[in-house]
């Protein structure tokens, strides 16, 4: 399995090219600071223009995994995303929220042939390190479900 790890300090073109080069050698994408933009229009019935819809780069060979439910507020967004190649769409990929929910943390699942593999993808901020505070809190419990 191979597994490419990076900040792309928002730089949604430079997602969209990683998407498109990456799809035939790697398995999972994990990516710090994601880009957010707009990336179309919904219907709306007080806009003709419609509603914009707010996301990351999105690429039919990839399942887009990251933290839903947040503000609208960019302080808010999460600041971990990551890509699963959706030739690994059979090992049931699952973001674990029950487990670790918080917007610098992402605890991915799969289910393979030896048993649940699970793996994290962690953004440590320079100012706060919450993320960092947040791991050590719990690491009984990540280590329990066999984190790598």
């Amino acid at each position: 399995m191979y597994i490419y790890s990076q900040n792309v300090q928002q730089k949604f073109n430079w997602v969209s090219t990683l998407l498109e080069e990456r799809k035939s050698s790697t398995n999972i994408l994990f990516l710090q600071e994601p880009p957010w933009r707009k990336i179309r229009y919904s219907a709306s019935m007080t806009d003709k223009r419609g509603e914009s819809v707010i996301g990351p780069p999105l690429h039919l060979d990839w399942i887009c995994v990251y933290l839903t439910g947040f503000a609208d507020h960019v302080e808010a967004r999460p600041r971990v995303m990551t890509y699963v190649n959706r030739q690994l769409k059979s090992l049931r990929p699952v973001f674990k929220t029950d487990v670790v929910r918080h917007r610098d943390i992402m605890l991915l699942s799969l289910q393979t042939p030896f048993g649940e593999w699970n793996m994290l993808n962690v953004y440590s901020d320079p100012e706060e390190s919450s993320a960092i505070r947040y791991l050590a809190d719990c690491v009984a419990d990540l280590h329990d479900i066999g984190c790598m």
